[in-house]
């Protein structure tokens, strides 16, 4: 578990965020070797700009809970829409994940977690959390925060449970297992600006258990299946993959 800077981050090549991709199509990660680093578009930058805003109003905003110190955040050259976004999620993390209460509770924002870093399995979890609930199970945490219009779905959704996992296998190599893991989707600009999953132990292992299977297809036996999908839609690879030109020359 490691503080990672915006600016400053390394994609891990089996990493959170393409865990819907990777796990569906292990060829694309073979193509993507052979592609050149990816410039940032303006989506990914706006993306970054209102991720650094969303994190800067719930770190002031659980700071100020916690030590009774107020203090403001920066909104000089923000657009309404960025603010009100950060806004919604620091209202979401507080009042739908932490009940209005950050009393014994663990917590970290823009953090890596991995799952297995010999694989270069990791992501960085917008917020996480630990404590007991309110009827003595070992609770965890995860948040990831959307500021795109495309609709992003909670159940299933594999960014979700890697997270999941990650946090569960940190906890476990702290000797704590968890009884279960809340995932949640914040999205301020699609229509469902909230929703939220949960993980049971077994359900983790699970996941665990998919995407240890598609890392050792890569790394392991370095067998690269290609699959068409909805996961194409963000690949980079998308436009020299043969499978997916011929999906498209077929319709």
């Amino acid at each position: 578990m490691t503080n990672q800077n915006h600016t400053q981050r390394a994609h891990s090549k089996l990493g959170g965020s393409t865990a819907h991709r990777w796990t569906n199509c292990t060829g694309s990660v073979f193509y993507l070797d052979e592609l050149p680093e990816q410039e940032p578009t303006e989506a990914s930058i706006e993306g970054t700009k209102a991720h650094e805003l969303s994190e800067k109003f719930l770190e002031t905003f659980l700071e100020h809970m916690i030590s009774g110190e107020k203090a403001s955040v920066d909104l000089v050259g923000f657009e309404e829409g960025m603010i009100e976004g950060a806004m919604l999620y620091q209202e979401s993390i507080w009042k739908e994940l932490l009940n209005e209460s950050i009393t014994a509770k663990a917590y970290g924002l823009e953090e890596r977690f991995a799952i297995d870093e010999t694989l270069d399995m990791g992501g960085i979890v917008d917020f996480w959390s630990v404590y007991i609930d309110d009827r003595g199970k070992r609770c965890g945490v995860v948040a990831d925060y959307k500021y795109g219009f495309t609709p992003v779905v909670a159940k299933n959704n594999a960014q979700l449970a890697f997270y999941a996992v990650a946090l569960r296998k940190f906890c476990l190599s702290q000797g704590k297992e968890l009884d279960y893991v809340t995932g949640a989707i914040i999205q301020p600009r699609a229509a469902n600006k909230f929703q939220a999953v949960k993980y049971t132990a077994k359900q983790l292992t699970a996941w665990e258990k998919k995407f240890y299977k598609a890392a050792e297809q890569i790394f392991v036996e370095k067998k690269a299946t290609f699959k068409v999908g909805d996961w194409c839609k963000f690949c980079p690879a998308m436009g020299v993959c043969k499978d997916y030109i011929a999906s498209k020359q077929t319709k």
